[in-house]
């Protein structure tokens, strides 16, 4: 019943071998099915491209975001692959090669990356932007209002108060917005 040394050394063997070529199998597997997924970045990668050119502001920032996302994506990617690569390579060239496509990979995530902070920059302007307005426009109407107090202090005094309800008026919808006629100006009427 039992099994000679060398039976078992050769079982043990073909047990080897049969793992080695079942690792070596779910090795290209597992490259094959990363290649399409990198291709399928790509395709998505072009897609987000075209959805830029005619897209809503909304659709145009989830394009941004879903490209930033692939890059940071194949940028990972390339980074395990070439660990991989230079953990199990025999030879220089499969190195070589698996650090150029980190540099690409780079490359393109650092060139996202630029185009995220220019958005960024340009969203941050905007809004600054809108600011300034509203604060030239709160400048003026107070000035305005201001003026015309300075012309009517030595009117009649329900004229002053209508001018100084309406002034108050122009100054609170510049800064708080709303309705102009809120009725402010007819309180002391």
């Amino acid at each position: 019943m039992g099994v000679s040394p060398a039976a078992h050394q050769k079982q043990e063997v073909d047990m080897s071998g049969t793992t080695e070529d079942a690792a070596r199998k779910a090795r290209a597997d597992l490259d094959e099915a990363v290649d399409r997924l990198l291709g399928d970045v790509r395709e998505v990668r072009a897609a987000t491209a075209v959805l830029d050119a005619s897209a809503s502001q909304a659709e145009e920032r989830y394009a941004d975001e879903v490209a930033a996302a692939l890059s940071s994506l194949r940028l990972d990617i390339s980074l395990a692959r070439a660990a991989l690569i230079a953990r199990n390579s025999e030879a220089s060239e499969p190195v070589q090669r698996a650090l150029g496509e980190v540099a690409t990979a780079a490359r393109g995530w650092l060139g996202e990356l630029a185009v995220q902070s220019r958005l960024a920059q340009m969203e941050a302007r905007d809004v600054a932007d809108g600011y300034v307005d509203r604060l030239d426009h709160v400048r003026s109407e107070t000035t305005r209002a201001v003026e015309l107090l300075g012309t009517h202090l030595s009117g009649d005094v329900a004229d002053t108060r209508r001018v100084a309800l309406d002034a108050l008026r122009r100054v609170r919808h510049a800064l708080l917005g709303g309705d102009v006629d809120d009725g402010a100006s007819s309180a002391g009427d």
